[in-house]
């Protein structure tokens, strides 16, 4: 490492004595900056000043009259091609000329002009059709000199292609608002007129809907009327039976009379008896409760006695007579209650009747028990219990029926009794009235008899028709049921009136797309920047072994270095050149050219390391094979530039390119200094400086290795080739 250090300092001496080398040098470090400026000065903004190019626009349109009826209050007249004439001068997206077609033409053959627009004499009048039956497209005459330019002819294309984008989006709203305009009138109609609509609809749905009970009615209606007829019959031969009733009617009232006076007695007796029977269920609770414990003191081993068998016979005794008595009141007390099972009364039954069914389940088992007792015999398990629980009932609900008695159950009762009484004198009434309306009846049942028949004329009349009806309500309510299916008529007056204008311009253009740009750049020659600069690092590179040797000179009488140390020495001058030449080149693209990178000192140190590399490569390959290798070098540039991805993506380029793409240093260089310029995204940028590192390790460890055993061989063909006289 010595040797080669001494060799790198020994370069720059020689450099420094020689004002000669010296401009040389500065050259070399000034060459390759400056060919990464001039191609990014001259691809700064390319797309900013397609207004520069010349497009050619010719208008033949000659315009076309409208129907009155289809403008609905637009325009009568269509001139499509003023328009769209009108709408280019302000656009200054490319230089439009407007010329004759005789000069267009000229002038897209011999290059005045890029390319031509011609606008047809009939633009208008196919364009008019579009409401048509069988609508026109119009279509307008592009001619392009496709020689002239490869980049030219699709700019002004893509002119071209917006101005009609922006002509057909103006002719759509234009269109679509006369629809929207027409739509609107119509849609002001059906509101107006939807209230009585909307009530003929429903009737129709209800005619349909009741159109079976109509029928069955009709059929009803027969029916009835015949049954009419019948009562009639029926009620003119029973009227001598309600003659003979009518002179009873003396007799009636009578027996009447005195019901009502045994009424009031049974009244008065009534609320004590339910009082006592109320009282007498309550009795059995206190027996019951004794039963119970009779029943739990027999338990005991000397309990089995007959005096506890005689107190649940008692007990058994007194729980019938409570039953009996509870279901008396359980039958008699709703009977009395006006209104049905919910009222006080209802209530009380039911309390009693729950008393009665727990008396009667408690009884039996008494009896049962005390027989078994007498016989020496264990009671029935748990009867104890049941006792014990039907004489808290006992004692509970008739307490509490009494509690409310005079408050509650007992202005019911006698209510009930009044509304007896009523009742017999209303039906007391009532004979006496029929006996007074009967020669009215008499009247009234021939009047039925002729409406029954005149009914029943009629009747068969509707009967007929009324099939014919049913079939064309059904097909009238299936075509409304139809067109509700396709929509409401609230949501076709909604859909019809409606801001027209706005819907016109939604129409016309319904999408809108969104940008978002993750990594900005502000301009072309800003992104073009990363490729142009790794490629005058790489231009540089061959330069200075063009101009520099790769070989050692020694001074007389001083000692030949190793080959290896040869190699290293002199790597490190060319590199060192190397390093100033990517310097100037990086630092001049930031401050002289104004280029905005996200992160300028990435930009310059990936630019130096970028130069370490490439400077490896080129001299490895140069010291190596000698002319070979540069030659090899210079195909390794041509081959990067197209295979790179440095100006168009990767995919649009051929296969073969696109296979060696991951294997070129250019691709991760170029890569870098984009992540550097546009943005960082550190796994990216480790990554591609990893891999170039990969590239210029590669070439290092190569130059180290076969620099011995390559020096000679490349020696032989160096001198084979100076014998041509023309090569050096």
């Amino acid at each position: 490492m010595k040797e080669a250090w001494r060799i790198t300092t020994d370069d720059w001496r020689r450099i420094g004595r020689s004002w000669t080398a010296c401009v040389i040098i500065a050259g070399l470090a000034l060459l390759p900056s400056l060919y990464a400026w001039f191609n990014i000065l001259a691809s700064w903004d390319p797309y900013g000043r397609t207004g520069r190019l010349p497009l050619a626009v010719v208008d033949l349109d000659r315009g076309q009259e409208l129907k009155p009826a289809a403008t609905a209050g637009a325009p009568d007249r269509l001139e499509a091609g003023r328009e769209i004439v009108e709408a280019l001068r302000g656009n200054r997206a490319i230089g439009w000329s407007f010329v004759s077609a005789d000069a267009a033409l000229a002038g897209v053959r011999d290059g005045t002009y890029y390319a031509s627009l011609t606008i047809p004499e009939d633009f208008s009048e196919k364009l008019s059709t579009v409401l048509d039956a069988e609508p026109l497209r119009a279509e307008i005459l592009y001619r392009v000199n496709d020689k002239l330019n490869a980049i030219a002819p699709k700019i002004t294309a893509s002119g071209a292609s917006g101005m009609l984008q922006q002509f057909n989006e103006q002719f759509t709203g234009t269109v679509s608002e006369v629809l929207f305009r027409l739509l609107d009138r119509i849609g002001g109609e059906l509101a107006r007129d939807r209230p009585a609509l909307e009530r003929t609809e429903q009737l129709v749905y209800r005619l349909e809907r009741e159109m079976p009970q109509i029928r069955q009615a009709t059929v009803r209606a027969g029916k009835d009327l015949d049954r009419a007829a019948e009562v009639a019959a029926a009620a003119q031969k029973a009227l001598p039976l309600l003659r003979g009733l009518a002179a009873k009617g003396g007799p009636a009232a009578a027996g009447a009379e005195r019901y009502l006076q045994r009424s009031a007695e049974l009244r008065r007796a009534l609320a004590p008896a339910v009082r006592q029977s109320l009282l007498l269920a309550g009795q059995s609770a206190a027996p019951l409760a004794d039963a119970a414990a009779a029943l739990r003191a027999a338990a005991e081993p000397q309990g089995r006695t007959a005096e506890a068998a005689a107190r649940l016979r008692a007990a058994a005794e007194q729980a019938e007579a409570g039953r009996a008595a509870a279901e008396a009141l359980a039958a008699l007390l709703p009977r009395l209650e006006s209104g049905g099972g919910s009222g006080p009364l209802a209530a009380a039954g039911r309390e009693a009747g729950a008393l009665a069914e727990r008396l009667a389940g408690t009884a039996e088992p008494l009896l049962g028990a005390a027989g078994a007792l007498a016989a020496g015999a264990a009671p029935e398990a748990g009867l104890a219990e049941r006792a014990a629980k039907a004489a808290e009932l006992a004692g509970q609900t008739p307490a509490r029926l009494l509690e409310r008695f005079d408050s509650e159950l007992l202005p019911r009762i006698e209510a009930a009794s009044q509304r007896a009484e009523t009742a017999v004198r209303e039906a007391s009434a009532a004979l006496a009235l029929a006996s007074a309306e009967l020669p009215k009846a008499e009247a009234l049942l021939a009047e039925a008899e002729r409406g029954v028949a005149f009914g029943k004329s009629k009747l068969g009349e509707l009967s007929a028709e009324l099939p014919a009806a049913e079939r064309g309500i059904a097909r009238l309510a299936a075509k409304l049921r139809e067109l509700r299916e396709q929509g409401s008529l609230e949501d076709a007056i909604r859909l019809l009136r409606s801001d027209y204008a706005r819907k016109a311009a939604f129409l016309a253009k319904p999408v809108e797309i969104k940008t978002e740009r993750l990594y900005p750049i502000a301009t072309y020659g800003a992104a073009m920047t990363p490729f142009f600069t790794v490629l005058s690092i790489w231009v540089g590179a061959l330069l200075l072994v063009s101009m520099l040797s790769t070989d050692v000179h020694l001074e007389p009488g001083e000692p030949a270095p190793g080959a290896r140390s040869a190699y290293v020495g002199r790597l490190l001058t060319f590199a060192a050149v190397g390093l100033l030449q990517t310097l100037l080149a990086a630092l001049g693209d930031l401050l002289l050219l104004g280029v905005d990178a996200a992160s300028p000192l990435l930009f310059v140190l990936g630019s130096l390391g970028i130069s370490l590399v490439f400077m490896t490569i080129v001299y490895t390959l140069v010291s190596l094979l000698g002319n070979v290798g540069k030659a090899a070098a210079i195909v390794l540039l041509v081959l990067q530039l197209a295979a790179s991805g440095g100006t168009f993506p990767i995919q649009l380029t051929h296969p073969v390119f696109q296979a060696v793409y991951p294997f070129l240093p250019f691709t991760y260089a170029s890569r870098l200094l984009r992540e550097a310029v546009g943005g960082i995204l550190p796994e990216a940028a480790l990554r591609d400086a990893l891999l170039l590192l990969a590239f210029g390790l590669a070439a290092l460890a190569a130059g180290l290795l076969l620099k011995r055993r390559l020096n000679g061989i490349a020696a032989r063909l160096a001198a084979k080739a100076r014998e041509s006289r023309i090569i050096h």
